[in-house]
């Protein structure tokens, strides 16, 4: 598990799969950490997993959950919580 600061700053990148291949040639130094949508990434295998996780590997990460909805009418989905939280320890991203 990476080991990164909760502490954030600098300017930062929204990760997206089409920018993992152009990622893996930039300096880490290029950028101050990346913003991951985990729904975007939860269970992805192969390839792109692979890619994702060598990427976030270099950088601080922090979430931006999409598909929460908190204040909604539905129940919370736990099994999506269960799963954020899941890639939140595997990524050593904070609160």
């Amino acid at each position: 598990m990476p080991d990164h600061s909760p502490e954030l700053h600098g300017a930062g990148l929204g990760l997206r799969r089409a920018l993992l291949g152009p990622l893996q040639s930039t300096e880490p130094a290029a950028i101050d950490f990346l913003e991951v949508a985990p729904e975007n990434w939860i269970g992805v295998g192969g390839r792109l997993g692979r890619q994702f996780r060598e990427l976030v590997e270099s950088y601080p990460v922090v979430l931006h959950g999409l598909s929460l909805d908190i204040g909604g009418p539905d129940p919370i989905d736990t099994d999506l919580v269960h799963a954020i939280k899941a890639l939140m320890s595997e990524l050593g991203a904070p609160l």
